[in-house]
């Protein structure tokens, strides 16, 4: 006689890799096979995690549409069991999941669609943390400048974009029908990020994405201007730096945890 424990993790093996040899031990009831009434509980599981999905990917369902979309879920469900009992982040991996697909990376916009959600839920959830503001720098002494090391606050991620995939996104959130996909001469450099509450994304120049991502390394705000010399010419180069930094502060990205102490970081 099995225990309920190993009753209980044959059923689950059953959900979620398709072993049916729980079977055995589970009779027919009267108005109902076993394998019926088991394979009502397999669909019930498959429906509630593409309800998560659809609640995750909202614009990737719409372009998709129902079909294609199911089609998507029920792939990726297949590959991906549940870890967790949360489902909230049972999606996170679904933009990964389509990039390694020979059929979903096909197009690109696809995961680039998926990639652009998946960051803007994630920017949504991160905690808040205390931020940098303009007055605190003026407490700097001058000479210290070259050796700080700034920091982002984790509501935010950087992303780059091969195709119009942030048109597509906005015609989709307003309702409107999405434009042809089109290829990018030069990869989009978007910054996903959020603002009073709300996920927003915007698109940056090579040159403020270049120094956010050092910064986001670690690279002292000294060799950061050193790089933008190097980028841009050398005559404005820390007014330059200097402009991206307010731009950051101003909208709340920076954290208030600056490092003072570390003067022999250079760029990676």
């Amino acid at each position: 006689m099995p225990t309920l424990e190993e009753i209980q993790n044959g059923f689950q093996k059953a959900i979620l890799e398709g072993d049916k040899s729980i079977l055995t031990q589970i009779p027919d009831t009267p108005k109902e096979k076993n394998d019926v009434l088991l394979g009502i509980y397999q669909y019930a599981y498959s429906a509630r995690l593409i309800e998560f999905l659809e609640n995750d990917y909202p614009q990737l369902h719409a372009y998709l549409g129902d079909e294609q979309f199911d089609q998507l879920c029920r792939a990726y469900i297949a590959e991906t069991p549940s870890h967790t009992p949360n489902a909230r982040w049972y999606g996170n991996e679904l933009p990964i999941f389509m990039e390694n697909s020979s059929i979903w990376s096909e197009q690109l916009q696809l995961p680039e669609l998926a990639r652009l959600e998946y960051s803007l839920n994630i920017v949504f959830d991160a905690s808040d943390e205390p931020l940098l503001r303009l007055d605190d720098l003026a407490q700097i002494p001058p000479e210290q400048w070259p050796s700080l090391v700034f920091s982002p606050v984790q509501a935010t991620r950087r992303l780059e974009m091969e195709t119009n995939v942030t048109d597509i996104w906005n015609a989709l959130v307003t309702d409107q029908a999405p434009p042809d996909v089109q290829g990018l001469a030069d990869p989009l450099q978007v910054l996903v990020y959020r603002d009073d509450q709300q996920s927003s994304f915007r698109s940056m120049s090579y040159e403020e994405a270049m120094m956010w991502d050092k910064m986001a390394a670690g690279v002292p705000f000294g060799v950061l201007c050193e790089l933008m010399a190097t980028w841009g010419g050398e005559d404005d180069a820390a007014m330059r730096a200097g402009s991206f930094l307010h731009g950051w502060i101003s909208a709340g990205l920076i954290t208030d945890q600056i490092d003072m102490t570390n003067t022999s970081r250079g760029a990676p």
